[in-house]
């Protein structure tokens, strides 16, 4: 297997963990708009999310993806280091809503205050997301259009 594959590979393995992240978002979404989870299941819910998010930053922090990366573009180098810097921030975050899931009540006012945290971490996680896919799409793009 080339190296070329390998990196496919492992970009198309970081891809679908970026699916998976999507589908427990939505989930959380939909269990904070109906307010119909019991305490401890929306805390679980944010706990795998918590975990999940653990587990794919450091995935990606341990494989070659982002050296990969800056070594194919070393143009790069500067958003690959923001990125990585957005992991711990985003860890942070999450770990920040596990816990006050964790001590809500179940109040209005809790579940007021889980939502708009969730919303403000979802829509940095997506931003993240979607600069990291297009940094790939944009290594790529340059290293296949070099070759042709």
């Amino acid at each position: 297997m080339s190296s070329a594959e390998i990196r496919k590979d492992t970009f198309e393995a970081l891809l679908e963990e970026h699916t998976k992240l999507r589908g427990l978002l939505r989930g959380l979404e939909q269990a904070l708009a109906e307010r119909s989870r019991s305490r401890s299941e929306l805390a679980a819910q944010f706990r795998e999310l918590g975990e999940l998010i653990d587990s794919h930053f450091h995935t990606e922090e341990a494989s070659d993806c982002f050296p990969d990366l800056v070594s194919h573009a070393p143009r790069v180098s500067e958003r690959v280091d923001i990125m990585l810097a957005e992991h711990g921030e985003l860890r942070a975050a999450i770990h920040l809503l596990v816990e006050d899931a964790a001590r809500s009540a179940g109040t209005p006012e809790d579940w007021d205050r889980l939502a708009a945290g969730f919303q403000a971490f979802a829509a940095k996680l997506l931003e993240h997301e979607r600069s990291e896919n297009e940094l790939v799409q944009e290594v790529f793009t340059d290293d296949i259009g070099s070759k042709d």
